[in-house]
């Protein structure tokens, strides 16, 4: 009966680590974009203000 019992846990505890690894590569990817949309906006802001600089 223990052996059915720690083979359960085993498996509840590997599903648990699948899941926090799948949970952290989507807040990595999350990051990526955001970084990537911070990089945009600031590329953006910049240009908007040489071109208020220009008027």
């Amino acid at each position: 009966m223990q052996k059915i019992s720690v083979a359960v846990h085993r498996a509840y505890l590997r599903f648990r680590l699948s899941r926090c690894m799948r949970e952290l590569q989507v807040l990595a990817a999350q990051q990526a974009n955001d970084a990537l949309a911070e990089q945009l906006l600031t590329r953006e802001a910049e240009q908007v203000r040489a071109r208020l600089q220009m008027l």
